[in-house]
């Protein structure tokens, strides 16, 4: 059974509220495994281009995250293998948002858990402690 979760960046704050973007992902998302993995990930090759492989360049979302892929010379149709992070959907699903914590569970009522991922700050949360209504 799959662990979903989503990743997120600040985007901005305004009288809405503080507004992410989000990306989604499907294995592999309870704590334990994912906190870890996006520290490594973001100390082996920084934040901005941690940032960018996870969230901005990931429109699809996520299979898994798991920084010790390697390339693989097999392709899954649908799938990309991004060395270092893992499985990323490239199927054209569009599992991304941008929006507030509330839209953001509203959109992917499956998530179990939330990661929110500033420069200097990895904060994981779980959808009933994240619920600002």
């Amino acid at each position: 059974m799959s662990t979903n979760a989503l990743l997120a960046i600040p985007c901005r704050t305004d009288a809405a509220g503080e507004t992410w973007h989000w990306v989604y992902t499907h294995w592999d998302g309870y704590p334990e495994w994912m906190m870890p993995a996006l520290v490594e990930i973001v100390q082996r090759d920084g934040y901005d281009t941690a940032i960018r492989t996870l969230i901005t360049e990931s429109p699809d979302g996520w299979s898994q995250i798991n920084p010790q892929f390697a390339a693989s010379q097999d392709t899954i149709e649908g799938f990309e293998i991004v060395e270092g992070y893992g499985t990323r959907y490239d199927d054209g699903s569009g599992m991304a948002l941008t929006g507030t914590i509330d839209q953001a569970l509203d959109t992917f009522p499956s998530v179990e858990h939330l990661f929110l991922l500033e420069r200097h700050d990895l904060i994981h949360l779980e959808p009933n402690e994240a619920v600002t209504a």
